[in-house]
């Protein structure tokens, strides 16, 4: 009997990165979410763009992190320009699809 075949997954960091938007009270920032490599951003594919925070909070959770992971996240890019997640784990036909 075959067995389902498993789909290859890439492990990797979440780079996220505040985008001011100017004179917008409602929504004062939207983020840029890219997949790649632990040290820096560079050379890391850009995945999604969040529009506000709770659009950024549920795109996350449909990338696999946790809720409070997501919580978390963007409750610190309140105070900061960048965050990352670490040991994110994406299939990579899902990949594919995001960076098209």
């Amino acid at each position: 009997m075959a067995g389902t075949p498993r789909q290859s997954r890439t492990t990797g960091v979440l780079h996220i990165a505040r985008l001011a938007r100017e004179g917008d009270r409602e929504r004062p920032f939207d983020y840029l979410i890219s997949f790649g490599g632990s040290k820096d951003p560079v050379g890391a594919y850009t995945i999604a763009k969040a529009l506000g925070a709770e659009d950024l909070v549920q795109q996350l959770q449909n990338l696999g992190v946790s809720a409070d992971g997501a919580e978390i996240a963007a409750k610190a890019l309140a105070d900061q320009p960048q965050y990352r997640i670490l040991g994110v784990s994406l299939m990579r036909s899902q990949l594919q699809r995001l960076a098209e």
